[in-house]
Protein backbone atom coordinates (compact mmCIF):
# COMPACT_ATOMS: atom_id res chain seq x y z
CA UNK A 1 0.00 0.00 0.00
CA UNK A 2 1.24 3.64 -0.92
CA UNK A 3 1.98 6.54 1.59
CA UNK A 4 -1.31 7.84 0.55
CA UNK A 5 -3.75 4.76 1.23
CA UNK A 6 -2.32 4.47 4.61
CA UNK A 7 -2.86 8.29 5.58
CA UNK A 8 -6.66 7.79 4.56
CA UNK A 9 -6.46 4.84 7.02
CA UNK A 10 -5.77 7.26 9.34
CA UNK A 11 -8.28 9.52 9.39
CA UNK A 12 -11.29 7.32 8.54
CA UNK A 13 -9.94 5.96 12.05
CA UNK A 14 -9.35 9.12 13.76
CA UNK A 15 -12.90 9.96 12.54
CA UNK A 16 -14.91 6.36 14.06
CA UNK A 17 -13.27 7.14 17.00
CA UNK A 18 -14.01 11.04 16.73
CA UNK A 19 -17.64 10.00 16.19
CA UNK A 20 -17.53 7.63 18.94
CA UNK A 21 -16.80 10.19 21.68
CA UNK A 22 -19.55 12.62 19.98
CA UNK A 23 -21.79 10.46 20.21
CA UNK A 24 -21.02 9.51 24.17
CA UNK A 25 -21.06 13.06 25.05
CA UNK A 26 -24.38 13.19 22.66
CA UNK A 27 -25.62 10.53 24.45
CA UNK A 28 -24.57 11.79 28.06
CA UNK A 29 -26.79 15.12 27.16
CA UNK A 30 -29.81 13.66 26.22
CA UNK A 31 -29.89 11.43 29.12
CA UNK A 32 -29.12 14.27 31.41
CA UNK A 33 -31.63 16.67 29.70
CA UNK A 34 -34.32 13.62 29.15
CA UNK A 35 -34.41 12.99 33.06
CA UNK A 36 -34.41 16.37 34.15
CA UNK A 37 -37.12 17.14 32.13
CA UNK A 38 -38.92 13.95 33.09
CA UNK A 39 -39.29 12.58 29.58
CA UNK A 40 -38.00 8.66 30.03
CA UNK A 41 -38.16 8.82 25.87
CA UNK A 42 -35.55 11.26 25.07
CA UNK A 43 -33.34 8.73 27.85
CA UNK A 44 -34.52 5.73 26.18
CA UNK A 45 -33.41 6.72 22.76
CA UNK A 46 -30.17 7.94 23.75
CA UNK A 47 -29.78 5.01 25.41
CA UNK A 48 -30.23 2.30 22.76
CA UNK A 49 -28.23 4.74 20.14
CA UNK A 50 -25.22 4.01 22.40
CA UNK A 51 -25.55 0.41 21.63
CA UNK A 52 -23.50 1.73 18.38
CA UNK A 53 -20.91 3.40 19.73
CA UNK A 54 -18.47 1.08 20.66
CA UNK A 55 -18.80 -0.73 17.62
CA UNK A 56 -17.38 2.62 15.93
CA UNK A 57 -15.28 3.18 18.38
CA UNK A 58 -13.66 -0.60 18.02
CA UNK A 59 -13.83 -0.27 13.66
CA UNK A 60 -11.63 2.88 14.23
CA UNK A 61 -8.73 1.32 16.61
CA UNK A 62 -9.12 -1.95 13.82
CA UNK A 63 -8.46 0.44 11.34
CA UNK A 64 -5.82 2.08 13.37
CA UNK A 65 -4.03 -0.79 13.94
CA UNK A 66 -3.96 -2.29 10.63
CA UNK A 67 -2.48 0.27 9.56
CA UNK A 68 0.53 0.65 11.61
CA UNK A 69 0.89 -3.19 10.58
CA UNK A 70 0.86 -1.98 6.63
CA UNK A 71 3.36 0.94 7.55
CA UNK A 72 5.73 -1.27 9.33
CA UNK A 73 5.78 -4.26 6.21
CA UNK A 74 5.78 -1.67 3.90
CA UNK A 75 9.30 0.33 5.52
CA UNK A 76 12.36 -1.46 3.92
CA UNK A 77 14.59 1.03 5.87
CA UNK A 78 12.88 -0.99 8.92
CA UNK A 79 13.68 -4.24 7.69
CA UNK A 80 17.34 -3.01 6.83
CA UNK A 81 18.15 -2.26 10.12
CA UNK A 82 16.40 -5.16 12.13
CA UNK A 83 18.81 -7.04 9.68
CA UNK A 84 21.99 -5.49 10.13
CA UNK A 85 22.10 -3.42 13.40
CA UNK A 86 24.22 -5.14 16.10
CA UNK A 87 22.05 -5.73 19.37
Amino acid sequence: MSKKKTENLYWIGISLIGIAFLGWVIVVLTQVLGLASGQESIARAGLAFSLLLPVCGCLGMAILLFKVVVDRLDNKEDDHYSKNVER
